[in-house]
């Protein structure tokens, strides 16, 4: 069981590498999880097509960094992506404060804010700001692995005047992120995360 955690969370996330995205799904089985008792993420990057399982390693005050064999990581709050490391074009930090309250059901105002850096190909650090909202709200029943998952879909749509994004979470009825689609930045795309183990 060790060895094939240790193989899965080996699996590099963001390597620079052509090939197709390892099919990692038909590895993870029923079986498996039930015999894993450490948290562990699916997490599938579409754009540079590749795919890791990672585990968690630190959780502090609500912000949880989790983190692959070969040290990619990616920092959530309240399941919300705030920094990436390892994946080239990284997220080096984002304020997503308006996003949190707005999936907790407290976000007063329509619109909100979000704010994000990332470095360029010059490793200077880029400031972007982006108006956000809450466009869908919906319960949906989703199969994880043979389990199923009972959520509240929720569709954020985000935009300034050079781009926009939208993203899915779908969070559980104690609020656990259980999957959630994310846009990173504009070399990486989005990130789809799944919560195999809690």
């Amino acid at each position: 069981m060790r060895r094939i955690l240790i193989f899965l969370c080996g699996l590099a996330l963001g390597g620079c590498t052509q090939q197709a995205t390892p099919d990692l799904r038909s590895q993870i089985t029923p079986r498996l999880l039930a015999s894993t008792t450490q948290p562990l993420l699916l997490v599938e990057a579409e754009m540079i097509q590749t795919a890791a399982t990672l585990v968690q390693v630190a959780n502090r005050d609500g912000t949880v960094d989790w983190r692959t064999g070969d040290n990619v990581s990616l920092t959530f709050r309240q399941g919300v992506v705030i920094g990436t490391r390892g994946l080239g074009d990284d997220l080096m930090t984002a304020d997503v404060d308006g996003t949190v309250l707005m999936l907790a059901g407290r976000q007063p105002a329509e619109d909100y804010n979000r704010f994000a850096s990332r470095l360029d190909g010059e490793y200077q650090t880029q400031f972007e700001s982006f108006l956000c909202r809450n466009t869908g709200h919906e319960p949906v029943a989703f199969d994880s692995f043979g389990r199923t998952r009972q959520t509240t879909r929720i569709t954020e749509l985000c935009r300034n005047p050079d781009r926009s994004f939208e993203n899915t979470y779908w969070v559980g009825s104690d609020g656990t992120m259980w999957k959630s689609r994310q846009w990173i930045s504009p070399n990486v795309g989005y990130l789809t995360t799944e919560r195999l183990v809690r």
